[in-house]
């Protein structure tokens, strides 16, 4: 394979590239079509009347994009808020915010939702699909609710894997080994193995990763100051993935699949305030895991006038953390139950002094852990796609069926507290205040179980009124039904407790748009569309212990549920291909949006609610542009604004009208380049470049929330390498300038905490296929 191989020395590289005197190209500057699946078939992306951003596999590896929170910044009018742990994001497109109730982004793997409810009390977000074997990602935004149903009121994030090829064998590989500054090594192996198994009829397609990221936050003593941990917050991830084909009579393919990720991790990628970069102070150690596994099952047959698919799942997703709770639970009885700093008259200890302090040092560990299953069914029937003759109607429509389940568990601890107090104010007080010795020194502890069901039937309907005018309307009617039981006991409970609640929902979403081809190469397409997310009762929050908190919100106790929401989007767009080597996407929205779910943490007393606070708005635009004047350079850029505030005030909350929406960054851009020159006819070299930049915005609707501001950053990445036929070979940089601002400030357990890019990283690569 590497026959007459010989690295070009870079001196020697650079020279070439810059000089043109080495061998000419004879590639292509043609900007290849896309095909996406937005609309449940296989359609050219201009004929989508959807704003759509596809990231292809060649992207993710020349930027080195691995995850959801990279995604979003190459992508228009897409962003991300984290609580600081793998798996915790909760996504916004187009100003949608999503840090309560249900997500208002679907995530799809292929054709399966793995979706999550981000209910902020169980302090976890949407899952984060690792990139083995992605053909591409597409990501549609705005209101996709007819297709797509009750989760996708801002938009809809599909990762499509690569099929089984039934036919050739070979496989892809890659692996790269990097540093991190203020860490250590990071490693990264991955191999994807395709083997028709009979000719034409059935194949198979394994595919594995594992990577390592060592971390750069470094733990400092709370008491001493002194160091006693460092990169602390590694990660680890294995991945598998199984793909099956079988094709045994014309027209039919059945395709088996089966998913699974792990990711496990030494703590969250969040800093102590104050403390400088990188560094924390915690008493506990917040590591965690993440598992998920997708098996599904998807039939598809072609009848000849329709095709027939039926896609059956079972996801799963077990995800187990530990976070410290000595601020809301050791401090708070330190300070307010023994020194009196909250109201009440302070309590001495057994030789007249007041010692809270010292129960205030006790660590106070939280396990959470948290297990969401989704079984579910789509059955769909689809029209041909129009050629241009006989009847001009195309079609699609079909039934969903999906039963999810979640239970979290939430158990907190103070160690050694029965000890401790004991020594210090004697066990009457220790009996006078918790009622004894608190069972394995649990103070409190909580277990809510979920399930929702949704019956489903959508369609979408395209009439050709000519070859270059589509007319095309569609609908879904979702029907819900859920219930909620929570349970409880400890001390900050108010002792054992048990609550349950179930509610009836359902809505009609529908859809109308229309797309003219003004050449072949250009249509441009108006839209409105409905989007709709359902609500659910919230979590008991105990007044005895939160009635200041309330009291600051103007409240007496927190609202037992909180209701559906919906919206209306409406855009233009244009979708152009003005030349063989240049394309441009743009489109412009405006979205009118009411009863907002929005979470607010209760600062004091640690716990948090969720409620609709009123009506909002949001307007923009997105624009993407490539160009490559030769076979030899490519040139990309993207642009997207989101203007989205609340259009009411919420007086209750102190909350004013024109309060800008959480999470949405008014601004975000990005740009990439890629100068490539053959060298020899198997030999070429290359030099790429990337900018992201992401705006101001704001994490919180309160002022007084430090995640209110959020910062602008700017992120630079770069790579130059060689290719030797079907191969790569790279040195590359991502954060290059080494950008450290706290962009983000979530809440760990009533303390804010900095969540930070990760620093500059340097390494180098290599892949390619066979």
């Amino acid at each position: 394979m590497f026959s007459g191989f010989r690295l070009v020395p870079p001196a020697a590289l650079w020279l070439c590239l810059g000089a043109g005197a080495c061998w000419a190209a004879e590639e292509s500057n043609d900007i290849p079509e896309i095909t996406v699946t937005a609309q449940k078939v296989k359609e050219n992306l201009r004929d989508v009347p959807i704003s759509i951003s596809v990231v292809g596999a060649a992207q993710l590896n020349e930027q080195h994009l691995s995850n959801t929170e990279d995604l979003t910044r190459v992508v228009p009018n897409f962003s991300f808020s984290s609580n600081g742990n793998p798996g915790s994001n909760a996504l916004e497109v187009r100003g949608i915010s999503s840090s309560a109730g249900a997500s208002t982004v679907g995530i799809y793997l292929d054709d399966v939702s793995i979706t999550a409810r981000t209910r902020g009390t169980y302090n976890v977000g949407q899952p984060e699909p690792y990139l083995l074997d992605v053909d591409q990602i597409e990501v549609l935004r705005g209101p996709q609710g007819t297709l797509y149903g009750a989760s996708s009121e801002g938009g809809v994030i599909k990762f499509r894997t690569n099929p089984v090829n039934l036919t050739d064998f070979g496989g892809t590989a890659s692996a790269s080994l990097s540093g991190t500054q203020h860490g250590g090594p990071n490693y990264n192996v991955s191999a994807v193995i395709n083997a028709p198994l009979v000719d034409g009829i059935m194949g198979l397609r394994l595919g594995a990763a594992t990577s390592y990221d060592d971390g750069y936050i470094d733990r400092y003593s709370p008491d001493t100051g002194g160091k006693v941990g460092s990169n602390v917050n590694d990660h680890r991830t294995s991945v598998a993935r199984v793909a099956f084909e079988a094709r045994p009579v014309e027209g039919l393919a059945i395709n088996p699949n089966l998913f699974y990720e792990r990711i496990s991790y030494g703590s969250s990628d969040t800093v102590s305030l104050g403390l400088g970069n990188y560094s924390v102070d915690d008493r506990v150690s917040d590591g965690g895991s993440d598992t998920m596994i997708v098996p599904s099952l998807s039939v598809t047959y072609d009848m000849g006038g329709a095709t027939l698919t039926s896609i059956t799942s079972d996801y799963t997703r077990d995800a187990k953390y530990i976070y410290d709770g000595t601020a809301f639970n050791s401090v708070y009885i330190g300070a307010c139950f023994l020194d009196g700093q909250c109201g009440s008259p302070p309590v001495p200890d057994l030789h007249g002094r007041l010692s809270g302090s010292q129960i205030e040092a006790l660590p106070a560990p939280a396990h959470d852990v948290f297990f969401e299953r989704q079984v579910a069914e789509e059955l769909r029937l689809a029209s041909p796609a129009y050629k241009g003759s006989g009847l001009p109607l195309t079609w699609v429509a079909g039934i969903y069926l999906v039963d999810s389940r979640s239970r979290a568990d939430d158990v907190e601890y103070i160690n050694n507290f029965n000890q401790t107090f004991t020594s210090l104010y004697g066990p009457q007080v220790l009996t006078s205040i918790f009622g004894g010795p608190l069972p394995n020194q649990v103070i409190y502890q909580r277990t809510n179980r979920f399930e929702e069901k949704q019956y489903s039937l959508f369609g979408d309907l395209s009439y050709y009124a000519t070859r270059a005018l589509r007319f095309s309307i569609g609908a879904r009617y979702l029907t819900a039904y859920q219930s909620f039981e929570r349970t409880g006991d400890g001390f900050f409970n108010g002792g054992p407790t048990s609550d349950a609640a179930s509610a009836h929902d359902h809505a009609t979403t529908p859809r109308v748009s229309v797309t003219y081809e003004i050449t072949d190469q250009t249509s441009v397409y108006a839209t409105a569309s409905e989007g709709f997310r359902l609500g659910a009762p919230n979590p008991l929050v105990p007044t005895q212990f939160c009635a200041g908190d309330l009291a600051n919100l103007g409240l007496a106790a927190a609202p037992h549920a909180y209701s559906h929401e919906n919206l209306w989007n409406y855009e233009f767009g244009v979708k152009s291909q003005p030349a063989r080597w240049a394309t441009i996407n743009a489109s412009a929205f405006y979205i009118k949006w009411d009863k907002l779910q929005q979470s607010f943490n209760l600062p004091i007393c640690g716990f948090s609610f969720s409620t609709n606070v009123g009506s909002a708005r949001s307007y923009g635009g997105d624009l993407e542009l490539t160009v490559r004047p030769t076979s030899e350079l490519t040139l990309s850029a993207t642009s997207g604004y989101t203007n989205a505030t609340l259009t009411e005030p919420v007086t209750s909350l102190g909350i004013e009208r024109g309060t800008p929406v959480e999470g949405a960054p008014r601004w975000n851009a990005s740009a990439a380049g890629e100068f490539k020159r053959p060298l020899t006819p198997d030999l070429s070299g290359f030099l790429r470049a990337n900018y992201n930049y992401t705006g101001s915005s704001h994490g919180a609707l309160l002022v007084s929330d430090p995640d209110y501001n959020r910062p602008s950053y700017d992120l630079v990445g770069a790579s130059f390498g060689v290719t030797h036929r079907d191969w790569e070979f790279g040195v590359y940089a991502t954060n290059l300038f080494n950008e450290q601002k706290i962009i983000q400030t979530p809440d760990h357990a009533s303390l804010p905490v900095g969540y930070t890019l990760r620093p500059r990283t340097i390494g180098v690569s290599a892949s390619g296929k066979f």
